[in-house]
């Protein structure tokens, strides 16, 4: 068994950028062009990966993290569409938009018989963690750095991106983060994260990666720091005690919210069935998107399964 898990958020960002013109496209052709791409990236990864269970996973509406601090991601989009805001398209389109097409994306990947999880109170990489927890080979698809504390034997971090793909090693991690996989909760914990709006905790007047690293690399953990780090590390430590727990609460992510058996991430069905929404088919004839899904995406699927 080999299992693709997939953050579905980061993929859905990946088509978005691939559409050009969005704002003189009619929103029924942009949505069916957007859960047709999705759908054959997602294919693509899966058939090239040579996978054979497959899961993609997307945030919820409102996780628990909000819960616990309020200003989480408080720095982003004031459309609150849990983005950033350099991140609003040339065409003028606001980022909030790009999920007015998710329940269409998510329809047909389940349509397409495509393991699909969104669970209201956790996020993608959550739900990914979770799965790294299995005992069998897995590729996880993030979207950032925040899966690096996975890579064990059996699970592989894979980069789709630019349209070709690269897997993440070991050895390509620690060279990047400058920590290893087992320093990385402590890592995250004293950097944070800027697009999540988790403070850093400041050792000087510009803490940076490279910083925090380096005093990891030097004293092992937050632990280590503070017992043989420097009379003012220490008092950082100190003066940011509350702040150090709140962001490893943050940045830690669940790893025990989704356990499936093996028959939850097969691909249970491929290609259009008359069950599919007349909101999907009516298009069909009109712009090809969907003669394009039956002969290249499922087609590939298809293929795969005999």
């Amino acid at each position: 068994m080999l299992l693709l898990a997939i953050d579905g958020n980061y993929y859905l960002w990946k088509v978005w950028y691939t559409i050009f013109n969005k704002a003189h496209l009619d929103k029924r052709v942009l949505g069916k062009l957007m859960a047709k791409r999705m759908l054959d990236f997602v294919c693509t990864d899966y058939t090239k990966l040579g996978a054979t269970h497959l899961c993609v996973a997307f945030d919820g509406g409102r996780n628990f993290r909000y819960d616990i601090y309020p200003q989480y991601k408080a720095n982003r989009n004031p459309d609150g569409d849990g983005t950033q805001a350099r991140d609003r398209g040339e065409d003028g389109l606001s980022n909030k938009e790009i999920y007015e097409y998710l329940p269409g994306v998510i329809t047909l990947l389940k349509r397409a018989g495509i393991p699909v999880v969104q669970h209201p109170k956790y996020e993608a990489d959550d739900i990914l963690s979770s799965l790294a927890q299995l005992p069998t080979n897995i590729i996880l698809g993030p979207r950032d750095k925040d899966q690096f504390h996975s890579l064990k034997p059996n699970v592989r971090l894979w980069y789709s991106e630019k349209g070709v793909g690269h897997f993440i090693t070991l050895k390509d991690a620690v060279k990047k983060w400058g920590v290893k996989p087992h320093q990385f909760l402590d890592y995250q914990t004293l950097l944070g994260d800027s697009g999540d709006n988790v403070p850093t905790i400041p050792f000087k007047a510009r803490t940076g990666p490279k910083t925090i690293s380096s005093l990891l690399v030097k004293h092992g953990d937050i632990n280590g720091i503070y017992k043989d780090g420097t009379e003012a590390q220490r008092k950082v430590l100190i003066a940011h005690q509350k702040q150090i727990k709140l962001n490893r609460k943050l940045v830690t992510l669940v790893k025990d919210i989704f356990q499936p058996k093996p028959s939850q991430l097969t691909i249970k069905k491929v290609g259009p069935e008359p069950g599919w929404p007349d909101s999907y088919m009516a298009l069909a004839g009109e712009d090809r998107l969907f003669g394009d899904v039956r002969s290249s995406s499922l087609a590939r699927l298809t293929r795969k399964k005999r």
